[in-house]
């Protein structure tokens, strides 16, 4: 039998060989009541039966899962979905890795050791691995400076789960991950709704989804009035306006219910992600024609890119950058956020099950690098698309969505699985779930080192670890970088 113990963010593929360096500890750096992931591997040559326990020192928390489902991606088998794991004597298959993912949370500055125990079926230890814990004498603020917006699929999830409330288990895991769905688990004028909207975690929430639109007068003011009696509330509010205006019609139904939710609400947030840059007139593009009604910016990430954004769409080159365009609008007091899917394809990032991790993770440095406000995704929960009638995602990882060249894409549109369809009611997340979260709580410590320590140094730090929109740095390289940022901060509060 062979062991190792590697990072959250790698991602493991189960058919791969094991190493030939054999990790039997690694090092994870956390602030002060943060979390962390770590898996642990078992590969074997031959079928046999293992578990695993944690022995933990005071004040270390741990919660363990299985990552014992496999899916079947070209040829390998990638792991994807975490399950609760409560101890039990898991199968190893001959030649397929076995992974285990760590979830560990540290409150106390200095170094911790979680041992992570590996034993036969019989119970006898196998092998013993460790997680060193080394936290920083700092605590990431409770009010966050990056919003999250991502969908959840209510009708796929009721396929497996036809309770009315349903939903709910759905946000709040996301929720206990720093990510919010779009829509709250209550109607936002029910006073349940109220906790969420005051909840610091949560950073978003959509009035109505795309429905709102089609709302009369009356309804709309009912949420808005309500919504505006609390500042709190109102920061986080959104409308979704439209999904991805891409032709003049699409654009002038833009411009009409802006103006219309202006009229009613104003003040509140309005977005309406789009991918594409038309051109609309003689040198007038897709951004000229939306700027007029825009205060709240959703560009897909690789637009920033002008071989996405000006050369497909234009037969002139705009007087200033794309991104030197936006950060025009911010100065005017615009926010910009932005959003990934689909398309396009690696080298970009996006969330695919067989993306790199390390590459989930800098997608979210990236919006820190261009001072983006938010992250938005299009679906956690959709297990089909263009109204198919869906598929069981513990069975396939392929919903029905292909990138722009009509190929497959695997996991696009979810990142967690219906509990009820292997026996376990709510919801399961997902290695791509906490790769997002650790991304999160690196760009509230990207924050912070931008405060405390300057613009100019941290983003120096982040420009290595991904110069561009394709390129990142080594997970070796990407390790140090975000502990040398860490030490510095931790050395300057210290002062």
């Amino acid at each position: 039998m062979k062991a190792w113990i590697t990072h959250g963010f790698d991602k493991i593929v189960a058919d791969m060989p094991a190493p030939e360096k054999l990790e039997k500890s690694i090092t994870l750096f956390f602030t002060k009541g943060g979390k962390g992931g770590c898996h642990v591997v078992v590969n074997s040559d031959v079928d046999t039966k293992v578990s695993l326990k944690a022995v933990l020192p005071e004040g270390v928390k741990c919660k363990l899962y299985s990552e014992d489902h496999i899916h079947e991606i070209k040829g390998h088998l990638y792991v994807d979905p975490i399950v609760p794991y409560d101890g039990e004597v898991l199968s190893v298959k001959a030649g397929v890795s076995l992974p285990f993912y760590v979830d560990l949370e540290a409150e106390n500055a200095g170094d911790h050791i979680a041992s992570l125990v590996i034993c036969d079926a019989e119970g006898n230890v196998l092998e013993i691995l460790n997680a060193n814990i080394h936290v920083w004498n700092f605590a990431l603020p409770t009010e966050k400076t990056f919003a999250t917006s991502v969908g959840i699929n209510r009708w796929h999830i009721q396929r497996f789960e036809p309770e009315e409330d349903s939903h709910k288990s759905y946000y709040d895991l996301l929720l206990e991950d720093n990510i919010c769905g779009h829509t709250i688990p209550y109607d936002l004028l029910d006073e349940r709704a109220d906790a969420y909207m005051s909840n610091p975690k949560v950073t978003s929430f959509v009035i109505g989804l795309w429905e709102a639109g089609g709302w009369d007068d009356e309804r709309i003011l009912k949420y808005y009035n309500k919504i505006k009696s609390n500042p709190v509330w109102f920061k986080k509010a959104l409308f979704y306006v439209i999904d991805e205006p891409s032709n003049e019609e699409a654009l002038a139904k833009y411009k009409d219910l802006c103006a219309r939710f202006a009229r009613l609400c104003p003040g509140i947030g309005l977005i309406a992600p789009f991918y594409t840059n038309k051109k609309m007139g003689e040198k007038m593009d897709q951004v000229d024609a939306m700027a007029p009604s825009t205060v709240l910016w959703c560009p897909r990430l690789d637009l920033w890119d002008e071989s996405h954004s000006y050369t497909p769409f234009l037969d002139y080159t705009p007087e200033k950058g794309f991104g030197e365009r936006f950060k025009d609008f911010q100065k005017r007091g615009d926010t910009v956020w932005s959003y990934v899917c689909n398309d396009p394809i690696s080298p970009y990032a996006q969330m695919f099950i067989d993306t790199d991790g390390l590459v989930h993770r800098l997608m979210i440095w990236q919006h820190f690098q261009r001072d983006l406000s938010g992250f938005l995704y299009w679906g956690t929960t959709s297990w089909g698309y263009h109204g198919n009638d869906g598929v069981n995602p513990w069975e396939t990882a392929y919903n029905g969505v292909a990138d722009g060249k009509g190929k497959p894409v695997y996991g696009e549109g979810f990142y967690m699985y219906p509990g009820a369809a292997i026996g376990r009611p709510g919801a399961i997340g997902s290695i791509r779930m906490k790769i997002l979260r650790d991304a999160l709580d690196d760009i509230e410590l990207l924050s912070l080192a931008k405060k405390y320590l300057g613009r100019e140094w941290v983003m120096e730090k982040v420009d290595e670890a991904t110069p561009t929109l394709t390129t990142y740095t080594t997970p070796e390289r990407f390790v140090e970088i975000r502990k040398e940022i860490g030490d510095a901060l931790e050395a300057v509060l210290a002062k």
